[in-house]
């Protein structure tokens, strides 16, 4: 099965089903939406790209909530952290 992974500050963190066209902040709602002490203007989508090269950007998920085409389509494997 194809996956994008909820590592942190979620209330149900762990792998989420990937689907094409599954955004940022969609996972984010399937595994129960960030926890009371989550920063989520600190939220970080790492990617392994197919030669292997990880890159982390930061996204601000209040500025997304605004603004929905500020939001991020991922990619299966994309690893998704809302320090706490």
């Amino acid at each position: 099965a194809r996956l994008v992974f909820v590592n942190a500050g979620c209330l149900k963190n762990g792998p989420v089903p990937y689907r094409t066209g599954l955004t940022l902040m969609q996972a984010i709602g399937s595994a129960g939406g960030p926890t009371a002490f989550a920063k989520t203007t600190k939220t970080q989508l790492t990617r392994t790209s197919a030669s292997g090269q990880r890159t982390t950007s930061v996204h601000d998920l209040k500025k997304i909530s605004k603004n929905p085409s500020l939001d991020v389509q991922l990619q299966p494997d994309d690893q998704i952290i809302i320090p706490e």
